[in-house]
């Protein structure tokens, strides 16, 4: 039987997903598990919030914290020996604690363990497990059903967010906390990063499922608590204070899609490549493809130049010529979903066989996008 553990709640603004939050946690954690609410806001009308009842305990911080220093501060006030972080925009689902426990104690090198988080609107991952290309952080899994064979199993991963974050008081003390430097960016990397210095494992839960209100830029538009004038700061130093621990790792899961592309489809083919990606290290995909033993008639670099579009317009970006093609088109995006819609596009194209490669390695035919 697992223990007790304290639920800690970073709280800055945006009451009705924390009331929602609050109710899931309610439901679906035991009467002995402790709900901490940090409530942090230089903003103190942010800080006038309902009383949740007895088992939520809400501490008030006139300040703006920043997700790691709210929860550091959440976890000095903790009662139990077991941590788990989340934010306020987050859902669970029944049983997820009992789901993390069951994989946290499968290993003793595991340090910390982290829910599949979910799309609340399309129901598909959002999260599970980051993984690296040479320049980016990738979220292998992402947009694929939540029962998809790819994301189907636990997985160890470089890092994983803390989205429902399991971890022991004595582990979470022993790293370090969270740095608090960094604010509300890359804080749950840097942390599975020096867990992963001490020779300690992060893995993502497949059967602890949370959902996620603030996870979907595209329907939220860019997220202020994101700080984009500031993310390339905190980026350099990210990358710096973990190089000696950091791999490019997202090559593996993205062999593993090809793999499990050609189990469903057969082998790859010659196909006219349209890379529409928006990384600088575009080509190291379509490299992978070719070892995959993909073929291409020829290359065409074009990128929509927004980073993880909801949506491409293929007909104004490609053009009348590439439609009609008649050969097999392998287009590479940011996320897979963006292809969706272009009903006129798909309504042309004579040529069935079409692929899409998505910079979080997914592989698919376009008429399994087009279905979902």
């Amino acid at each position: 039987m697992r223990p007790s553990v304290s639920i800690i709640v970073s709280f800055h603004a945006g009451k009705s997903f924390l009331k929602a939050c609050i109710e899931s946690l309610i439901d679906s954690s035991r009467i002995d598990d402790e709900i901490i609410v940090i409530a942090n806001n230089s903003d103190t009308r942010e800080l006038d919030l309902p009383d949740f009842g007895e088992r939520v305990r809400i501490h008030i911080a006139e300040q703006s914290l920043g997700y790691a220093g709210a929860s550091n501060l959440g976890a000095d006030i903790a009662k139990r020996e077991y941590f788990v972080f989340c934010d306020h925009d987050l859902i669970f689902e029944r049983h997820w604690i009992d789901q993390l426990w069951s994989t946290y104690t499968n290993d003793t090198q595991i340090a910390a363990v982290s829910c599949k988080i979910l799309n609340p609107h399309s129901l598909a991952v959002l999260d599970f497990g980051i993984a690296f290309s040479p320049f980016n952080g990738a979220h292998p899994g992402m947009d694929l059903p939540v029962d998809h064979p790819l994301v189907a199993n636990d997985r160890e991963a470089q890092a994983i967010c803390t989205g429902g974050f399991l971890v022991s008081r004595q582990d979470f003390l022993k790293v370090g906390k969270f740095d608090e430097s960094f604010g509300s960016l890359y804080t749950d990397l840097d942390i599975c990063l020096r867990f992963k210095r001490m020779g300690m494992k992060v893995v993502a839960c497949a059967n602890a499922h949370s959902f996620h209100f603030g996870g979907d830029f595209n329907l939220l538009g860019e997220r202020s608590y994101k700080q984009p004038f500031l993310k390339a700061d905190v980026k350099g130093v990210f990358m710096r204070n973990n190089a000696d621990v950091l791999k490019v790792d997202l090559d593996v899961h993205f062999q593993n899609a090809i793999r499990h592309f050609i189990t469903g489809n057969g082998n790859l083919k010659k196909y006219l490549f349209c890379n529409m990606m928006n990384v600088v290290d575009s080509g190291w995909y379509e490299e992978l493809l070719v070892q995959g033993e993909a073929d291409f008639y020829d290359k065409i670099r074009l990128p929509t130049q927004i980073r993880d579009a909801g949506a491409v317009g293929l007909f104004e970006h490609l053009g009348y010529d590439i439609m009609v093609t008649n050969v097999p088109i392998m287009y590479f995006v940011d996320r897979f979903p963006a292809l969706r819609g272009n009903a006129y596009w798909w309504m042309r194209r004579q040529c069935r066989g079409d692929v899409v490669v998505d910079r979080n390695g997914s592989v698919l035919t376009t008429d399994y996008v087009l279905s979902r």
